[in-house]
């Protein structure tokens, strides 16, 4: 039933993966797929769901053939791969289910070619390390949740997941998280590219990544819309990401809109070229930027989105944390077109003082123009 992946290889299976290369196989034949298939994929053990009975006609209900081809993933390495369709489940279960398999991939065609949804309460991808679960890959697919019911399934949901990938996978239509990271052993995963929406009736305590454990994550290349999927019309979660725990945070090249808050966070964290709409009319527009939930550094580097003022990107509301240590390097502030110069170490100031103190903080004259962008600014912020 299932196929060798060294059998596609040499039958030169074109397998419609996004950011297609191809390979020569030294026993000859190529093999067209993605960069990430290529070095993760050599050598697995290769399970197509559709062997096992999975129509993915967006009609049939495909959970128990998928989950006859699971039984038959190995202990270590294994690719689960879905071609192009719609695989249903209607279900209080996950269509997919993997328990300490390490170095498991679980694999689509392309983020507009291959779609999981589940249309019953349950989720649709649960990952589950009992002490840890390494290496696990998800790929190149559209992962849907039922939209505006009442259920409170969750997109993805991972158990002590070690050097982990989530890349190139949208999600929509998801009431709860659509992706929650669990366990205290998670440790180092990495969220790449794809786009995430809530549905109608979203809970306002739901997130687009959750992860209020762990160590070290990294999110990039993400379009967090909490606005929700275009067909779907959903509404807004509070906040799109939420970060706790120990470690550190890593964010580069987001985009965030449709939600109150980008970011809640209380470990070290770093923001690098990121875009927060703070200019689209409501409710897509973000109240603030970055919400830190304790005294643990966060420095953001080159923000973009329009009216970008000190006083959106950090939120402290009541002074419920006194004492924050903030970097900002080159804020743009919109059609001010003015960036934060100069240094500032040790001192305690309001948002509203920085905002309004253009003449320490905002230089725009001839003198002081060629330093615009070249400094970072620091301070103890509270409100």
């Amino acid at each position: 039933m299932s196929l060798i992946y060294e059998k596609a290889v040499a039958e030169d299976l074109n397998l419609g993966w996004d950011n297609a290369v191809q390979v020569t196989n030294p026993a000859g034949g190529n093999l067209v797929g993605s960069k990430i298939g290529i070095h993760t994929l050599l050598g697995k053990r290769w399970l197509n769901v559709k062997d096992f009975g999975a129509m993915g006609d967006g009609v049939t209900d495909d959970r128990l053939a998928v989950e006859a081809a699971e039984a038959e993933l190995p202990a270590t390495g294994g690719v689960l791969f879905f071609p192009p369709g719609v695989y249903i489940v209607n279900s209080a279960s996950a269509m997919i289910t993997v328990t300490d398999k390490n170095s498991v991939v679980i694999l689509g065609a392309g983020k507009d070619s291959t779609e999981i949804n589940q249309l019953g309460t349950g989720g649709a991808i649960t990952l589950t390390g009992t002490s840890e679960i390494v290496n696990p890959v998800i790929a190149n697919m559209t992962v849907r949740g039922p939209g505006g019911t009442s259920s409170t399934g969750k997109g993805i949901v991972t158990t002590h997941m070690k050097d982990g990938l989530i890349e190139n996978v949208n999600l929509f239509a998801w009431r709860n998280h659509c992706i929650d990271i669990l366990g205290a052993f998670s440790l180092y995963n990495v969220i790449r590219g794809g786009r995430m929406g809530g549905a109608t009736n979203a809970l306002a305590a739901g997130r687009m990544i959750n992860c209020r454990v762990g160590n070290n994550i990294r999110i990039e290349d993400v379009y967090f819309n909490g606005t929700g999927n275009p067909n779907d019309g959903g509404t807004s979660f509070d906040t799109a990401v939420d970060v706790r725990g120990s470690g550190m945070a890593s964010f580069l090249h987001n985009l965030y809109d449709g939600v109150q808050y980008a970011v809640q966070t209380n470990v070290p964290t770093i923001s690098v070229g990121e875009w927060f709409d703070f200019t689209s009319a409501a409710p897509s527009a973000l109240t603030a930027a970055y919400y830190p939930q304790a005294n643990n550094p966060l420095t953001i580097i080159g923000p973009g989105g329009g009216a970008n003022t000190i006083a959106r990107l950090l939120n402290n509301p009541l002074n419920a944390v006194t004492d924050k240590y903030i970097s900002v390097m080159g804020l743009n502030e919109g059609s001010q077109a003015h960036y934060f110069a100069g240094m500032l170490m040790g001192a305690v100031i309001t948002p509203a003082a920085i905002a309004a103190d253009t003449n320490d903080y905002l230089p725009n004259d001839a003198t002081t123009a060629t330093l615009l962008g070249r400094y970072a600014f620091v301070w103890r912020i509270s409100s």
